[in-house]
């Protein structure tokens, strides 16, 4: 088969995979599996596919993040105008406004408390335990590579991954 034999089969599947949204199922993996061709060129298809998806992943990052700051903007724009409004009524002495669009009223918020002296001499009434007990996976990757023998429970694992450049 030629390479843009080839090219064309790759791209077929690249369609599919798309379609599924990037799922790589059994079905499509097979797939990629029998397109004949050097194993070489099957891998550097492969790469040009990885390449191509990471430059669509950074694009959409980017398009996403332009969106979380105009999400962030409108929202600070929109607690600016409350809180003017807040500020207008209670100085005016006016705890509501209806019109036919909007109503606008001052309500009173939840109570709420702080300890401002020192944490030591909270009266006991107004105390609450926490205790709280956690996994140090940083100590236990330490004695699995010093070869120390782990507790049973304790699961320590190493992968690896593909570099592409």
């Amino acid at each position: 088969m030629r390479l843009y034999e080839l090219a064309e089969e790759y791209r077929r599947v690249i369609d599919a995979i798309e379609e599924s949204d990037g799922e790589l199922s059994p079905t499509l993996e097979a797939d990629l599996d029998a397109i004949e061709g050097p194993f070489e060129a099957k891998i550097e298809s492969c790469c040009a596919l990885v390449d191509e998806f990471e430059r669509d992943e950074e694009a959409a990052k980017k398009a996403a993040d332009r969106l979380k700051k105009r999400e962030v903007a409108f929202g600070n724009r929109a607690k600016r105008i409350r809180k003017y409004v807040q500020d207008c009524m209670e100085r005016a002495g006016v705890k509501k406004v209806s019109r036919p669009g909007f109503s606008a009223w001052i309500q009173a918020n939840n109570a709420s408390a702080k300890w401002t002296g020192d944490p030591d001499a909270i009266p006991p009434e107004f105390m609450r335990w926490e205790t709280s007990i956690k996994f140090d996976a940083t100590s236990a990757i330490e004695s699995w590579k010093a070869g120390e023998k782990l507790p049973e429970g304790v699961v320590v694992g190493q992968g690896t991954h593909l570099r592409i450049k």
